[in-house]
This record gives C-alpha cells, sequence and structure tokens, in this order.
C-alpha cells in the first residue's frame, strides 16, 4: 500500500525562510497570497537553493514568479544539482504585513515498509 504523505513548513515573513532539506522529499512549493496590493507590484516568489541548512552557496532557483495577489513556485529535488536545501524569498512592495505564505514538501522519496507478522 503507498502511504501519501505531505509536510508543511512555515515561511518565515521577510525576506528569507528556513532553509529546508530536500533529502527526503522531490518536490518543493512555495505559495503566497497578499491582500491590498496594487497591481502594479503585487506578490513575488522567488526559490532559492544552498549546500546546507545555514544557505551555504546561496543562489536563485529558476526565475522570480510574481502574481497581482497570489503566486507560487516549485522545484524538484533534481533541479538542485549539488545543492541539497531550498527556501523562498517572498515580497510584497506595497503592504508587507497582509502577506500569507507557507511551503509544501511532496513526494517523499521513501516510503514505510510493511510492518508486522
Amino acid at each position: 500500500m503507498k502511504t501519501m504523505n505531505k509536510l508543511a513548513e512555515v515561511v518565515e515573513g521577510y525576506p528569507v525562510t528556513t532553509w529546508v532539506a530536500l533529502t527526503n522529499y522531490q518536490q518543493y512549493t512555495a505559495l503566497a497570497r497578499a491582500g491590498d496590493v496594487s497591481p502594479r507590484n503585487g506578490v513575488t516568489v522567488q526559490l532559492r537553493k544552498a549546500t546546507d541548512s545555514s544557505g551555504t552557496g546561496a543562489t536563485n532557483l529558476g526565475s522570480a514568479v510574481t502574481g497581482d495577489n497570489f503566486a507560487n513556485a516549485s522545484c524538484r529535488a533534481e533541479d538542485l544539482g549539488d545543492y541539497t536545501h531550498v527556501s523562498a524569498v517572498v515580497t510584497d512592495e506595497d503592504s508587507p504585513n497582509t502577506v500569507t505564505s507557507f511551503a509544501v514538501l511532496s513526494d517523499p522519496r521513501y516510503q514505510q515498509g510493511p510492518t508486522g507478522p
């Protein structure tokens, strides 16, 4: 029986989040929803990658994604190359206190095996 697991990580405010390991997961998605923003600026999500949980060697991962009041960006573990950790930078130029954002780790690399006799 295949077990489907999802692990949510909180994106910790502005401008940089916690570095999350993709060792046991295959996909990372960061989402942001903003209220009361002008369509001129909107909300932006930029994924980043690093070689450890301290952000060593951090660099942008792909292009930033901007939407009027919602933006999301995803990557798969194979997109990281030699990097092992990801984070997201979420920005809202007009009113940063109105942004709600979170990240989801999904597609576990390993499934729990059968247990018991």
